[in-house]
Protein backbone atom coordinates (compact mmCIF):
# COMPACT_ATOMS: atom_id res chain seq x y z
CA UNK A 1 0.00 0.00 0.00
CA UNK A 2 1.22 3.76 -1.11
CA UNK A 3 -0.07 6.60 -1.11
CA UNK A 4 0.76 9.45 -3.63
CA UNK A 5 3.40 11.97 -3.14
CA UNK A 6 3.49 10.66 0.52
CA UNK A 7 6.29 8.73 2.27
CA UNK A 8 4.99 5.66 3.56
CA UNK A 9 7.27 4.33 6.62
CA UNK A 10 7.50 0.57 5.67
CA UNK A 11 9.47 -0.88 8.73
CA UNK A 12 7.48 -3.43 10.59
CA UNK A 13 8.27 -3.62 14.65
CA UNK A 14 9.83 -6.88 15.62
CA UNK A 15 8.43 -6.77 18.76
CA UNK A 16 4.76 -7.71 17.45
CA UNK A 17 5.71 -10.12 14.71
CA UNK A 18 3.98 -13.53 15.60
CA UNK A 19 5.67 -15.56 17.60
CA UNK A 20 7.50 -12.75 19.53
CA UNK A 21 7.36 -12.50 23.32
CA UNK A 22 3.95 -10.68 24.56
CA UNK A 23 4.93 -7.11 25.91
CA UNK A 24 3.70 -7.13 29.39
CA UNK A 25 4.03 -4.73 32.12
CA UNK A 26 3.18 -5.09 35.93
CA UNK A 27 0.28 -2.38 36.67
CA UNK A 28 -2.09 -0.50 34.39
CA UNK A 29 -1.09 1.31 31.33
CA UNK A 30 -1.51 5.19 32.54
CA UNK A 31 0.85 4.99 35.09
CA UNK A 32 3.85 6.66 34.14
CA UNK A 33 6.18 3.92 35.45
CA UNK A 34 4.46 1.60 33.26
CA UNK A 35 5.10 3.49 30.30
CA UNK A 36 8.84 4.11 30.67
CA UNK A 37 8.66 0.23 31.31
CA UNK A 38 7.21 -0.38 28.04
CA UNK A 39 9.02 2.25 25.90
CA UNK A 40 12.19 0.91 27.30
CA UNK A 41 11.24 -2.63 26.79
CA UNK A 42 10.62 -1.75 23.42
CA UNK A 43 13.63 0.41 22.47
CA UNK A 44 15.42 -2.70 23.81
CA UNK A 45 13.98 -4.82 20.99
CA UNK A 46 15.92 -5.49 17.15
CA UNK A 47 14.58 -2.87 14.70
CA UNK A 48 13.18 -0.63 16.97
CA UNK A 49 15.57 2.57 16.74
CA UNK A 50 15.25 2.57 12.65
CA UNK A 51 11.31 1.83 13.26
CA UNK A 52 11.22 5.34 15.36
CA UNK A 53 13.40 6.84 13.12
CA UNK A 54 10.94 6.21 10.11
CA UNK A 55 8.46 7.10 12.25
CA UNK A 56 9.50 11.07 13.19
CA UNK A 57 11.35 11.23 9.46
CA UNK A 58 7.42 10.54 7.74
CA UNK A 59 5.98 12.98 10.56
CA UNK A 60 8.50 15.50 10.04
CA UNK A 61 8.49 15.64 6.36
CA UNK A 62 4.64 14.65 5.80
CA UNK A 63 2.78 14.82 8.99
CA UNK A 64 1.71 11.93 9.19
CA UNK A 65 3.22 8.38 9.03
CA UNK A 66 1.64 4.85 8.20
CA UNK A 67 2.77 1.80 9.42
CA UNK A 68 2.43 -2.19 9.53
CA UNK A 69 2.67 -4.00 13.15
CA UNK A 70 2.52 -7.60 12.22
CA UNK A 71 0.02 -9.70 14.18
CA UNK A 72 -1.39 -6.35 16.56
CA UNK A 73 -4.66 -7.09 15.81
CA UNK A 74 -4.57 -10.63 17.20
CA UNK A 75 -2.73 -10.03 19.91
CA UNK A 76 -5.25 -10.30 23.74
CA UNK A 77 -6.62 -6.67 24.49
CA UNK A 78 -4.28 -6.38 27.17
CA UNK A 79 -1.04 -6.94 25.39
CA UNK A 80 -2.55 -4.78 22.55
CA UNK A 81 -3.32 -1.60 24.54
CA UNK A 82 0.25 -2.43 26.09
CA UNK A 83 1.79 -2.32 22.36
CA UNK A 84 -0.27 0.92 21.61
CA UNK A 85 0.80 2.44 25.10
CA UNK A 86 4.61 1.58 24.81
CA UNK A 87 5.17 2.97 21.36
CA UNK A 88 3.17 6.08 21.81
CA UNK A 89 5.48 6.73 24.81
CA UNK A 90 8.56 6.10 22.42
CA UNK A 91 6.91 9.15 20.43
CA UNK A 92 5.43 11.36 23.48
CA UNK A 93 3.51 11.32 26.46
CA UNK A 94 0.48 8.95 26.17
CA UNK A 95 -2.67 12.17 27.39
CA UNK A 96 -6.10 10.55 29.44
CA UNK A 97 -9.18 10.77 27.27
CA UNK A 98 -11.50 13.39 28.53
CA UNK A 99 -11.77 13.90 31.99
CA UNK A 100 -10.75 10.71 33.53
CA UNK A 101 -7.17 10.36 34.30
CA UNK A 102 -6.78 6.35 33.87
CA UNK A 103 -7.74 5.85 30.27
CA UNK A 104 -5.20 6.35 27.53
CA UNK A 105 -6.10 3.84 25.33
CA UNK A 106 -9.53 5.03 23.32
CA UNK A 107 -11.52 2.34 21.49
CA UNK A 108 -13.32 4.18 18.48
CA UNK A 109 -15.74 1.81 16.82
CA UNK A 110 -19.62 2.13 16.81
CA UNK A 111 -21.72 2.42 19.69
CA UNK A 112 -25.52 1.73 18.97
CA UNK A 113 -26.45 1.30 22.89
CA UNK A 114 -25.18 4.94 23.61
CA UNK A 115 -28.31 7.92 22.86
CA UNK A 116 -28.23 9.11 19.33
CA UNK A 117 -27.52 12.59 20.92
CA UNK A 118 -23.84 10.93 22.35
CA UNK A 119 -23.29 9.22 18.83
CA UNK A 120 -24.27 12.54 17.16
CA UNK A 121 -21.41 14.86 19.31
CA UNK A 122 -18.93 11.93 19.50
CA UNK A 123 -17.65 10.97 16.48
CA UNK A 124 -15.38 7.95 17.78
CA UNK A 125 -18.66 5.99 18.97
CA UNK A 126 -20.51 6.77 15.75
CA UNK A 127 -20.64 4.97 12.53
CA UNK A 128 -21.19 7.58 9.17
CA UNK A 129 -18.86 10.50 7.84
CA UNK A 130 -16.62 12.35 10.69
CA UNK A 131 -16.22 15.98 9.51
CA UNK A 132 -12.46 17.66 8.75
CA UNK A 133 -11.27 18.48 12.38
CA UNK A 134 -8.35 18.32 15.12
CA UNK A 135 -8.54 16.97 18.31
CA UNK A 136 -8.98 18.59 21.83
CA UNK A 137 -9.93 21.89 19.40
CA UNK A 138 -10.80 23.28 22.28
CA UNK A 139 -8.42 22.83 24.74
CA UNK A 140 -5.83 24.71 26.89
CA UNK A 141 -3.06 22.59 25.41
CA UNK A 142 -3.81 20.40 22.52
CA UNK A 143 -1.51 17.03 22.10
CA UNK A 144 0.88 16.87 19.46
CA UNK A 145 0.84 13.68 18.08
CA UNK A 146 -2.48 10.93 17.92
CA UNK A 147 -1.75 7.28 16.87
CA UNK A 148 -4.97 5.08 14.96
CA UNK A 149 -4.59 1.52 15.81
CA UNK A 150 -6.64 -0.71 13.24
CA UNK A 151 -8.04 -3.80 14.80
CA UNK A 152 -10.69 -4.36 11.98
CA UNK A 153 -11.61 -2.08 8.96
CA UNK A 154 -15.02 -1.66 7.92
CA UNK A 155 -15.72 -3.84 4.97
CA UNK A 156 -16.65 -0.65 2.75
CA UNK A 157 -15.88 2.96 3.66
CA UNK A 158 -14.56 4.49 6.86
CA UNK A 159 -10.95 5.78 5.72
CA UNK A 160 -9.35 8.46 7.00
CA UNK A 161 -8.87 11.83 5.06
CA UNK A 162 -5.79 13.98 5.92
CA UNK A 163 -5.43 17.69 5.02
CA UNK A 164 -2.05 18.84 5.79
CA UNK A 165 -2.33 22.49 7.56
CA UNK A 166 0.69 23.82 5.71
CA UNK A 167 -1.20 23.20 2.12
CA UNK A 168 -4.13 24.65 3.41
CA UNK A 169 -2.29 27.96 4.74
CA UNK A 170 -0.41 28.35 1.48
CA UNK A 171 -3.63 27.63 -1.23
CA UNK A 172 -4.93 30.60 1.24
CA UNK A 173 -2.20 32.66 0.54
CA UNK A 174 -2.53 32.61 -3.36
CA UNK A 175 -5.48 35.31 -3.48
CA UNK A 176 -5.98 38.88 -1.75
CA UNK A 177 -9.36 37.08 -0.18
CA UNK A 178 -7.31 33.83 1.15
CA UNK A 179 -4.56 36.05 2.35
CA UNK A 180 -7.05 38.68 4.13
CA UNK A 181 -8.91 35.50 5.59
CA UNK A 182 -5.74 33.77 6.87
CA UNK A 183 -4.93 37.08 9.04
CA UNK A 184 -8.35 37.60 10.49
CA UNK A 185 -7.77 33.65 11.57
CA UNK A 186 -4.63 34.16 12.97
CA UNK A 187 -5.15 37.21 15.14
CA UNK A 188 -9.02 37.09 15.74
CA UNK A 189 -10.47 34.50 18.26
CA UNK A 190 -13.55 32.57 16.77
CA UNK A 191 -16.85 31.01 18.59
CA UNK A 192 -16.52 27.29 18.93
CA UNK A 193 -19.15 25.05 20.88
CA UNK A 194 -17.85 22.44 22.94
CA UNK A 195 -21.12 21.13 23.58
CA UNK A 196 -22.07 23.04 26.92
CA UNK A 197 -20.49 26.35 26.83
CA UNK A 198 -18.79 28.43 23.71
CA UNK A 199 -14.87 28.63 23.81
CA UNK A 200 -13.21 31.24 21.67
CA UNK A 201 -10.01 29.81 19.76
CA UNK A 202 -7.45 30.72 17.20
CA UNK A 203 -7.28 28.36 13.84
CA UNK A 204 -3.85 29.59 13.37
CA UNK A 205 -1.60 30.19 15.44
CA UNK A 206 2.19 30.87 14.47
CA UNK A 207 4.89 29.27 16.49
CA UNK A 208 8.49 30.23 16.86
CA UNK A 209 10.23 28.99 13.76
CA UNK A 210 7.11 29.97 11.51
CA UNK A 211 5.76 26.95 12.44
CA UNK A 212 1.94 26.65 12.09
CA UNK A 213 -0.42 25.41 14.84
CA UNK A 214 -4.30 24.65 13.22
CA UNK A 215 -7.48 24.25 16.12
CA UNK A 216 -10.49 23.22 14.04
CA UNK A 217 -13.51 21.75 13.70
CA UNK A 218 -15.98 22.71 11.61
CA UNK A 219 -19.39 21.24 12.70
CA UNK A 220 -18.37 22.98 16.39
CA UNK A 221 -17.19 26.11 14.62
CA UNK A 222 -20.86 26.27 12.72
CA UNK A 223 -22.72 25.74 15.77
CA UNK A 224 -20.75 28.38 17.35
CA UNK A 225 -21.55 30.93 14.92
CA UNK A 226 -24.99 30.25 14.70
CA UNK A 227 -25.08 30.42 18.59
CA UNK A 228 -23.44 34.21 18.60
CA UNK A 229 -25.81 35.34 15.75
CA UNK A 230 -22.94 36.01 13.92
CA UNK A 231 -23.88 39.67 11.29
CA UNK A 232 -23.60 38.78 7.77
CA UNK A 233 -20.14 39.97 6.24
CA UNK A 234 -18.28 39.72 9.93
CA UNK A 235 -14.52 38.94 8.86
CA UNK A 236 -14.60 35.95 11.30
CA UNK A 237 -17.52 34.07 9.27
CA UNK A 238 -16.32 35.60 5.62
CA UNK A 239 -13.09 33.71 6.65
CA UNK A 240 -14.20 30.72 8.22
CA UNK A 241 -16.04 29.99 4.65
CA UNK A 242 -13.49 30.82 2.34
CA UNK A 243 -11.32 28.53 4.87
CA UNK A 244 -14.30 25.37 5.03
CA UNK A 245 -14.44 26.03 0.72
CA UNK A 246 -10.17 25.60 0.38
CA UNK A 247 -10.68 22.36 2.80
CA UNK A 248 -13.06 21.07 -0.26
CA UNK A 249 -10.12 20.75 -2.42
CA UNK A 250 -9.23 17.30 -3.23
CA UNK A 251 -5.99 18.12 -3.95
CA UNK A 252 -4.93 19.03 -0.57
CA UNK A 253 -6.49 16.05 0.78
CA UNK A 254 -5.06 12.48 1.48
CA UNK A 255 -6.85 9.05 2.18
CA UNK A 256 -5.65 6.48 4.16
CA UNK A 257 -7.59 3.20 4.80
CA UNK A 258 -5.89 1.05 7.25
CA UNK A 259 -6.04 -2.67 6.83
CA UNK A 260 -5.52 -5.04 10.05
CA UNK A 261 -2.62 -4.62 11.77
CA UNK A 262 -1.59 -0.89 10.52
CA UNK A 263 -1.37 2.27 12.66
CA UNK A 264 -1.26 5.68 11.49
CA UNK A 265 0.51 8.71 13.67
CA UNK A 266 -0.82 12.43 12.61
CA UNK A 267 0.81 15.21 13.42
CA UNK A 268 -2.29 17.25 15.09
CA UNK A 269 -0.98 20.61 15.49
CA UNK A 270 -0.51 20.60 11.69
CA UNK A 271 -3.03 17.92 9.57
CA UNK A 272 -6.75 18.09 10.21
CA UNK A 273 -8.53 15.07 9.67
CA UNK A 274 -11.64 13.53 8.71
CA UNK A 275 -13.65 10.25 7.74
CA UNK A 276 -15.85 8.60 5.14
CA UNK A 277 -18.60 7.13 5.84
CA UNK A 278 -19.09 3.79 6.75
CA UNK A 279 -21.88 1.81 8.25
CA UNK A 280 -19.93 -1.46 9.56
CA UNK A 281 -20.64 -1.79 13.19
CA UNK A 282 -17.68 -4.54 13.33
CA UNK A 283 -15.32 -1.40 12.02
CA UNK A 284 -12.34 -1.03 15.58
CA UNK A 285 -10.10 1.13 15.73
CA UNK A 286 -7.66 1.90 19.11
CA UNK A 287 -6.46 6.25 19.46
CA UNK A 288 -3.96 7.00 21.52
CA UNK A 289 -3.05 11.14 22.01
CA UNK A 290 0.26 12.18 22.94
CA UNK A 291 2.07 15.31 24.12
CA UNK A 292 5.17 16.14 22.44
CA UNK A 293 7.99 14.93 24.92
CA UNK A 294 8.11 11.18 25.08
CA UNK A 295 7.80 10.13 28.99
CA UNK A 296 11.60 9.20 29.32
CA UNK A 297 14.26 11.86 28.92
CA UNK A 298 16.72 9.52 27.66
CA UNK A 299 14.15 8.12 25.49
CA UNK A 300 14.22 11.57 23.79
CA UNK A 301 16.83 10.99 21.33
CA UNK A 302 15.51 8.05 19.73
CA UNK A 303 12.42 9.87 18.77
Amino acid sequence: MSFPHTPQVTASLRAVAPGAPPLTAPGAPHLPEVQRLLAGCLLERPGAAAFFAAVREALDSTGFAVVSLPGFCALPAAERDALAVGVSSVLGTPSPVGGTDDLVVWDVRPRPDLPRAQRRDNISVADGQACLHTDSTFAARPERWFGLWCVRPADHGGASVLVDGRGVWDALGRSAAGRAARDTLLTRSVPMWNGQRLVPVKVFTRTAGDGLIVRYRADLLEQGVRRVRMAAGDPVGVALALLGHTLTDPALATTVRLAESQAVFVDNHRVLHGREHFDDSRRHLLRVRMHHDPVRAELRSAS
